[in-house]
């Protein structure tokens, strides 16, 4: 982590921004893109990350947007949006307010992810918009000793436990840059009270209903020997995870063949060179892609050798089938969505896996699994992760028809993702 010479800030931020741009270059593709969005708060670090970013996209011609995403959960929230708005017009940098429309929350456990999701919706929608691939946010080393104290408290593994990456994807096109990360929050007020620049403070950052807050107030009361500790368990951790993701990336990529009818063939000769570590990474990765599920299911080591010696068959909403040659994942035949359309729906996601885009109108339209409607064309097994259009009970199209201008798979943003460590890559 960096502490020293605030001098020596900017000079250490465009070197870690060069590092990341690197790394994403060589571990997801190479960048043709020359545009970021920051997402600024108001706070210190998110200030802090507006200036820095300004400079460094002016060295390198890059053209910058600033987003603040309201919440609309506190009246100051519009006052600070409207600050950072300021900011941007000094600096020249384009500046939009985006709302977050939502009805009372009680809940403040789910207030807290709630708010984390339609950020990044929000977010997400902008991008798109302007044709914007990455988004730099304000996550710094207090954030990270926060992630991983909640991890630990969550009977997090290894993995979990290396934290935050600094890159990330969040959807096909889009990835989250974390180039704050080395850096301690104290760094940023210093620096700027010593450039006399405000920041604003979110009186909610000290509200013990939300589990981040406990977790920053525990780590607050920490002597500076235990977070050293804690900061060396976390670049472990993350040592290791980079070393496991890199190669299971580089299975995934030459040894897996993912089907557009939503299941995956693994080769077994080329797995098992694999070490434990890796094979469970792989199979963690390509399990949460075909279930579908929101968040990852965890695979042991213990776990890949009962699917190996066909002990195990069932885990994360897949049924997995080993054969001498080839390890196969299907979505399991178990909680398979129904969404009964209306007139106007025309674009649907449906199961978390596929895209539905209809170009008519379909009364008494339902779409569910295929069941053995496609059987001829399709695995068995794979019937009941697929989805079929039914009209008045009947089959609507064709699946030449179907397949090639109307389904499409949805594959996790994450599945080809490689962590990246402050010292990583």
């Amino acid at each position: 982590m960096y502490s020293g010479d605030l001098s020596l800030l900017p000079q250490c931020f465009e070197r870690e921004m060069d590092r990341l741009i690197y790394f994403y270059n060589k571990y997801y593709k190479k960048n043709e893109f020359n545009s970021i969005c920051v997402a600024v708060s108001g706070g210190a670090d998110s200030v802090t990350l507006l200036l820095l970013l300004e400079k460094w996209c002016r060295q390198n011609n890059w053209k910058l947007y600033c987003v603040t995403v309201d919440h609309q959960l506190r009246e100051e929230s519009i006052e600070e949006a409207l600050y950072v708005k300021s900011l941007c017009d000094k600096l020249n940098v384009p500046h939009t307010i985006l709302k977050w429309e939502h009805e009372q929350i009680e809940n403040h456990g789910h207030l807290e992810s709630a708010a984390r999701e339609a950020r990044y919706n929000l977010l997400k929608h902008f991008c798109k918009e302007k044709n914007v691939n990455f988004i730099a946010t304000g996550h710094n080393w207090n954030d990270q000793l926060e992630t991983y104290e909640l991890r630990k408290d969550f009977g997090s593994g290894d993995i979990g436990l290396a934290g935050m990456s600094q890159v990330r994807s969040i959807d096909s096109d889009l990835v989250i840059l974390r180039p704050l990360l080395p850096f301690f929050k104290k760094d940023f007020e210093k620096f700027l009270t010593l450039n006399h620049v405000e920041w604003k403070t979110d009186f909610m950052n000290f509200d013990e209903n939300f589990q981040r807050v406990k977790a920053r107030n525990r780590i607050n009361q920490y002597s500076e020997e235990k977070i050293s500790e804690i900061s060396y368990e976390i670049e472990k951790y993350g040592k290791a995870r980079y070393q496991i993701e890199k190669f299971a990336v580089f299975f995934i990529k030459n040894y897996c063949k993912f089907s557009q009818f939503g299941f995956c063939e693994i080769n077994m000769d080329e797995f098992l060179k694999m070490s434990e570590d890796v094979q469970a990474e792989i199979l963690r990765k390509i399990i949460w892609d075909v279930g579908g599920k929101f968040y990852p299911t965890q695979i042991s080591i213990n776990s890949v050798s009962d699917i190996i010696n066909r002990k195990m068959n069932t885990v994360g909403r897949c049924l997995i089938k080993v054969k001498k040659k080839t390890i196969f994942i299907f979505r399991e035949n178990r909680n398979i969505e129904r969404i009964i359309l209306k007139n106007e729906q025309h674009d649907v996601i449906w199961d978390n896996r596929f895209r539905i885009k209809i170009a008519e109108n379909c009364f008494n339209g339902v779409i569910f699994s295929a069941n053995e409607e496609y059987a001829t064309e399709i695995p068995l097994l794979a019937l009941h992760g697929f989805p079929c259009l039914y009209e008045n009970h009947k089959v609507k199209y064709s699946l030449d028809l179907w397949t090639k201008h109307m389904v499409s798979v949805i594959h996790k943003p994450e599945l080809w993702d490689v962590y990246c460590g402050v010292d990583c890559g």
